[in-house]
């Protein structure tokens, strides 16, 4: 639903639109724009708000669900923590030689290990 064609579609017929724009577009046009509720105006519980001024011809609402925000956090957290014991466990198995063998297969399992990371990273 979020293409620009939609938009200018909805534009030129002068309807009015909302959409939600992905976790990544908020480092490109809210890099600027403290996210905190102290900032924002209480929804209700767990839920902020606030209009911003015009960024590239859009505006925008953004919200904040603090729940959520928590929620993300402990998953992330989950995950590092995870991604901690699998790192034990390569760094175990190279100590005692058991399951890899060669430093080509140390590399590739470490490999994998930082890419769960960075999947994680880009996430949340």
């Amino acid at each position: 639903m979020l293409t620009s064609k939609n938009i200018e579609s909805i534009r030129e017929l002068k309807q009015k639109y909302v959409m939600v724009i992905p976790r990544t577009w908020t480092k490109k046009y809210l890099s600027d724009v403290s996210i905190t509720e102290l900032s924002m105006r209480k929804i209700k519980d767990d839920l902020y708000a606030k209009f911003l001024p015009e960024i590239y011809g859009q505006r925008f609402l953004l919200c904040l669900n603090t729940q959520k925000r928590e929620d993300d956090r402990n998953y992330r957290l989950h995950c590092v923590d995870a991604i901690k014991k699998e790192l034990e466990q390569l760094n175990k198995s190279l100590d005692e030689n058991k399951n890899i063998k060669t430093r080509d297969e140390a590399m590739k399992r470490a490999e994998i290990i930082s890419k769960e990371i960075q999947l994680v990273n880009t996430l949340h």
